[in-house]
């Protein structure tokens, strides 16, 4: 019966499981994974390592567990994610044979086992190593490498902003014909269906052309320094405004916009607002973009 018990597990030690998994956790903006293996006897206590990489070759995270009386382990770690960035786990496992004999120190080496079980001479001094210390045996470097696996996951990019609530503002009292508007957007990722994308580290950004033709030079911000979106990937765009000192008709302004993303340097282009204003006396005035925001005063 032993010799038997002992040729399943030495088989079954080639055949441990090892899984490695990973994902984007969008409410914490954090890559996680996790790492397990299973070496499916009591002869070995499983080791099992676990490193997210990012996409330089950097790590950004790792974790190590191992069980002693096994037969599996696992881990679990995470950390920090960037947007538009591709992240990859790799779990490595190993098992090192069970500790067997407090005074002596005593391994079982597979090796041997399976070597002297092919030839039929099975003894108690076949299959166990000794290692010698400076105060007597110790745990030797009896290791098992079962190997590696990899798995990726990619986190979202912004694709679209979805507005949430639009409040009419007052024009200065000196130009108080037309209207200001404070306009709350939700940054939205590239899912199908989109989902909110709540991250702190988009930075939303606008070009706007103006109805006698001019422009700004370059894009700017939107938001005030330090210019990025709240933790919950919303944003306030605030004055959008029209106001002149006398009545006015079907004042044109167009408006691009975009998310900029300091950690990769891409920028994604999310919304155009072609703005249409009037105002047909003092304290009052119109301004829609014919698709999602119309507010009068």
């Amino acid at each position: 019966m032993l010799s038997i018990c002992l040729i399943l597990s030495a088989y079954g030690r080639a055949d441990a499981y090892l899984n490695a998994n990973i994902y984007y956790d969008e409410a914490s903006g954090t890559v996680v994974a996790g790492c397990e293996t299973d070496v499916y006897d009591d002869y070995y206590y499983p080791i099992v390592k676990c490193i997210i990489w990012n996409s330089e070759g950097d790590p950004v995270a790792s974790g190590t567990a191992s069980e002693e009386y096994g037969p599996s382990a696992s881990v679990s770690v995470g950390a920090d994610a960037d947007l538009d960035e591709v992240y990859t786990v790799e779990g490595d496992a190993a098992e090192r044979a069970n500790y067997l004999n407090a005074q002596t120190y005593a391994y079982f080496d597979p090796e041997d086992f399976i070597y002297w079980n092919l030839l039929g001479s099975i003894s108690t001094d076949c299959c166990f190593d000794f290692y010698p210390g400076p105060n007597g045996p110790q745990q030797g470097p009896s290791v098992i490498d079962d190997g590696s696996v990899q798995q990726q996951a990619s986190t979202p990019t912004p694709a679209g902003l979805s507005v949430l609530d639009v409040g009419v503002l007052d024009c200065p009292s000196a130009s108080n014909y037309g209207i200001s508007m404070d306009i709350h957007y939700q940054v939205m990722d590239n899912s199908s269906p989109p989902k909110a994308l709540k991250s702190s580290k988009m930075r939303p950004q606008e070009y706007i052309t103006w109805d006698d033709g001019t422009h700004m030079t370059d894009y700017g911000n939107v938001v005030p320094s330090p210019y990025h979106t709240q933790s919950d990937g919303t944003f306030h765009d605030v004055p959008v405004a029209d106001c002149h000192l006398s009545p006015f008709t079907n004042k044109h302004v167009t408006q691009l916009m975009r998310i900029y993303l300091p950690a990769s340097g891409n920028v994604y282009p999310v919304r155009t607002n072609n703005w249409v204003f009037d105002s047909s006396g003092l304290g009052h005035g119109h301004g829609t973009n014919n698709n999602d925001v119309e507010k009068s005063r």
